[in-house]
């Protein structure tokens, strides 16, 4: 049985928002961490 339509490569703008968020959330880490080393 098929079920709609595979699941295949996600689109450029998952892509996008997948990459922007790793991006962010390492930005993030990466700041606090130089915060705690400082202080």
């Amino acid at each position: 049985m098929f079920f709609g339509d595979p699941a295949g490569v996600p689109e450029p703008a998952t892509w996008a928002m997948l990459v922007a968020g790793f991006g962010l959330t390492g930005f993030a880490m990466r700041r606090r961490t130089k915060r705690v080393a400082i202080a």
